[in-house]
């Protein structure tokens, strides 16, 4: 079966928006910090096997025990864990700063961590994956896309950045029809 990349492009500016989650808590009165914590630990609740947040300390575990941990440390940086797939154990960290937005992946099997933009896919059977961001607006990050062969580590495939315009939403299609 042929695989094929079907790619959305947005041409208008697209502002940053935060995570719905985050935006109802805000409306509660707490502060942005507070509902950032509160949304990450809904992922880490139930995979603390995986993801264990302690302070400032984030600590990603490889299911391979032979692989080192992914340690990461909030300073200038604040990593969040903005998602989890259980189905090829991969985890979206989130990765903020002074006018840094950017995100990445660990591939909890085999203990690997790249980064891939804000936002991931994933093909039908699981090889593949595929990572997008737009930032427009600001243009503190990539416009881009890219495509990986999910392994021991990520080959990258396909790579596609551009300044001029951002890359709203994508997904795998398996039709086999261009």
């Amino acid at each position: 079966m042929n695989k094929y990349l079907l790619i959305a492009v947005t041409i208008i500016a697209s502002s940053v928006q935060a995570d719905e989650g985050i935006k109802r808590c805000q409306n509660e009165g707490k502060s942005f910090y507070e509902c950032k914590q509160e949304f990450e630990a809904r992922f880490i609740k139930g995979i603390d096997d995986l993801i264990i947040r302690d302070g400032k300390t984030l600590t990603l575990k490889p299911l391979e025990k032979h692989n080192p941990d992914k340690v990461l440390v909030d300073g200038d940086l604040q990593y969040t864990v903005k998602a989890h797939f259980p189905e090829p154990q991969i985890s979206l960290i989130s990765v903020t700063g002074w006018e840094y937005f950017n995100a990445y992946a660990y591939h909890h099997k085999y203990g690997t961590y790249i980064e891939v933009f804000d936002e991931i896919r994933f093909s039908e059977d699981g090889k593949y994956l595929l990572a997008f961001g737009d930032d427009i607006e600001a243009g503190f990050t990539p416009n881009a896309v890219a495509v990986y062969k999910l392994g021991h580590w990520p080959e990258l495939l396909v790579h596609f950045q551009n300044m001029n315009f951002g890359v709203s939403d994508a997904n795998f299609s398996s039709s086999g029809e261009a």
